[in-house]
C-alpha cells in the first residue's frame, strides 16, 4: 500500500466476528495501520447494544473521501478477520485471520473492450512473525530503556477506544453519522 502499487486507495472492506472492544478494536488498529489517512466519521447499528461488548456493524469514513464497511458476522468463537482495501490500480486482501495475503493488479480486460479486470500480481511478502512475541520483546525493550517506545502506542489504543465508542453511539442513535474529534485521531 506504501508503495502504491495499489494506487490511490478508493474503498476498504472489513469481515470481523464481532464484539466491538473485544475484537473491534483490533480491527480499527489494523485499519488506522493500512490505510494512511485518518478516521473522520463513523456510522452503526447493532442487533445486541444490550450486551456489555456489542458486535457494531457500519462504515468508517477516512479523509479523502475513502469509505470503509465494517461487517460484524456473529459470533466470536467462529472467527473470521478479512480485509479488502481497493485501490485505483489495484487490491489486497488479507484473509485467514490475516495469514493469507493477495495481491492483485487492474489490467485490460479480455472480455470486455474498454475496462479493466483485477489480476493476480505477485510480490514479496514480509517475514512472518508472531505479533504477541514482537510486542512484548518491545514492551520489555522499553522498559529496559533500550527503545522509547513500542511500536504500538497508548495513542493508537486510544484512538481504536474512540473509534469503538463512536460506533456505539451512532448505533444508540440510529445510525446517525458521528464525528470523530481529529486530536484522537493521531
Amino acid at each position: 500500500i506504501l508503495d502504491k502499487k495499489i494506487g490511490k486507495i478508493r474503498a476498504a472492506t472489513v469481515l470481523y466476528p464481532g464484539q466491538i472492544f473485544n475484537i473491534g478494536t483490533h480491527v480499527f488498529d489494523a485499519l488506522r495501520m493500512l490505510i494512511p489517512y485518518k478516521a473522520k466519521a463513523v456510522s452503526g447499528i447493532s442487533f445486541d447494544l444490550n450486551n456489555r461488548d456489542p458486535s457494531i456493524s457500519g462504515w468508517i469514513e477516512f479523509d479523502g473521501r475513502i469509505p470503509c464497511a465494517l461487517v460484524a458476522t456473529g459470533r466470536r468463537e467462529d472467527l473470521i478477520m478479512e480485509i479488502d482495501i481497493i485501490g485505483d490500480e489495484g487490491r489486497i486482501k488479507l484473509s485467514e485471520n490475516g495469514e493469507k495475503v493477495e495481491c492483485y493488479s487492474f489490467s485490460e480486460s479480455k472480455r470486455y473492450s474498454g475496462y479493466r479486470e483485477l489480476t493476480p500480481t505477485s510480490f514479496n511478502l514480509p517475514e512472518p512473525n508472531d505479533s504477541l512475541v514482537t510486542a512484548i520483546r518491545e514492551i520489555c525493550a522499553a522498559l529496559k530503556n533500550k527503545k522509547i517506545e513500542a511500536g504500538c502506542s497508548g495513542g493508537d489504543g486510544l484512538a481504536a477506544l474512540v473509534l469503538s465508542c463512536a460506533m456505539i453511539k451512532s448505533a444508540e442513535q440510529n445510525a446517525r453519522p458521528v464525528k470523530l474529534e481529529k486530536k484522537y485521531m493521531l
